[in-house]
């Protein structure tokens, strides 16, 4: 259990650090201030009336994480991560680049260059999978070192996908 304040029905604060009990919390305070003793799935902005706590009202579009109280977007998690994704290959994709530039093993990096835009449209695919924003399946990551072929890593995906 957590000790809160709450001010005009609305949990405003988390005291549960800074006392050791309910009845501790409670004299610290003067008899107008609630302290009250909620569950630990609850966060400041959620209601609290009658001894009943209530989730904050979540705007259209938007999440509430039920594990941290957190009101998100979900679209704008997703971008996020695609845009991690997307940055794990940022040194291949230059290495490969520099190499064929150099005209070292072209065809060895025009290969990994083709298998990361293969992964990374994969990736911004996401975009369209039933369920998106709030279920994302993320294509696996290919491995550059053993891939011999494009179709090698599709092959891939599609098992990945289809099962």
């Amino acid at each position: 259990m957590k000790i809160v304040q709450v001010f005009n029905g609305v949990v405003v604060e988390d005291l549960t650090f800074r006392y050791k009990s309910i009845k501790e919390a409670k004299a610290s305070f003067p008899p107008y201030v609630v302290v009250v003793e909620v569950p630990d799935t609850t966060f400041p902005g959620y209601g609290y009336s009658n001894g009943e706590v209530t989730l904050p009202s979540v705007p259209e579009g938007q999440m509430l994480d039920p594990q941290t109280g957190t009101i998100y977007i979900p679209e704008q998690t997703q971008k996020t991560t695609r845009q991690s994704l997307y940055a794990e290959y940022d040194g291949a994709e230059l290495g490969a680049l520099r190499a064929i530039r150099n005209n070292e093993e072209v065809d060895k990096y025009t290969l990994r260059l083709t298998i990361i835009d293969t992964y990374k449209d994969a990736i911004h695919d996401t975009v369209n999978q039933e369920g998106y924003p709030l279920k994302v399946n993320y294509p696996p990551k290919p491995d550059l070192d053993t891939l011999t072929s494009v179709n090698e890593y599709l092959d891939i995906l599609e098992e990945y996908y289809n099962g």
